[in-house]
């Protein structure tokens, strides 16, 4: 089995001048861009060890455990995570290769999660993304036009996602402004979808599953994962969108 950190230019589809780091609070910046220059992929199976979270040093996304990384496509543009029986999962850990919590975000203070995916079946329950240990928060699939949201104490939202199609990439956007009414929304490709009251903190450390388990249960894709502990403000996110987001779609 070998291992490459790939040297060379990206092979990515997008670049871009904009980059994440410009807006503040930055805490995770997960992007296919780097899987040729600094994370580690098998360079037989194409399975990723390692997502490097360009956000925080402290911390980046590994497998699971061996053989249970998801998979680049040959192009190195998306990640697969493949529904196997076991799962196959990245979860947050240290250089040492400890799990860590990752991003705890809190409703009080606000948080923005942006990812780039898409699954197989939206009807599958997958969780595409959620806690690293100790947690209940979760991003799940649930249905073709809801996107279930659960929060760290075990609260579940559903938002409305509009009959979206199986296999088509899009960027969700979920803005979380304070612990007031109305406070949570899910933008679709930047366009407002849904709008709830969320009264939970949410941690994000694991992509593929939550707390610990591989839960995607049918083939999900992810090009990008982006989250920050604020909400961020209109203009900021039309930036992000605009100018980041939107060319690697």
């Amino acid at each position: 089995m070998g291992l490459s950190l790939g040297l060379g230019a990206s092979s990515s589809s997008y670049t871009s001048e904009y980059l994440p780091t410009e807006i503040s609070g930055l805490a995770v910046w997960l992007s296919t861009d780097t899987l040729n220059t600094l994370d580690i992929v098998d360079s037989t199976t194409r399975e990723v060890q390692k997502w490097t979270n360009r956000a925080d040093s402290n911390y980046d996304f590994k497998f699971i455990g061996t053989n249970r990384g998801p998979i680049a496509d040959a192009a190195r543009t998306e990640i697969v995570f493949t529904g196997t029986t076991n799962g196959d999962s990245l979860i947050a850990k240290d250089a040492g290769g400890n799990t860590v919590a990752g991003a705890e975000l809190s409703y009080g203070d606000g948080y923005t999660i942006c990812i780039i995916a898409t699954n197989e079946g939206l009807d599958s329950e997958s969780v595409f993304a959620g806690s690293a240990i100790g947690a209940n928060s979760a991003l799940i699939f649930f249905d073709a036009e809801t996107l279930r949201f659960r929060t760290q104490d075990g609260s579940t939202y559903n938002f409305e996602t509009d009959s979206l199609n199986d296999d088509t990439y899009v960027s969700y956007i979920i803005v979380v402004n304070d612990s007031g009414s109305n406070n949570a929304t899910l933008f679709i490709n930047n366009t407002e979808a849904s709008t709830l009251t969320v009264d939970g903190d949410f941690n994000f450390g694991q992509l593929g599953g939550n707390n610990g388990n591989s839960l995607n249960n049918s083939f999900t894709r992810m090009k990008q994962v982006i989250v920050y502990t604020k909400a961020l403000n209109q203009a900021e996110r039309n930036a992000l969108y605009t100018n980041y987001i939107a060319p690697a779609i």
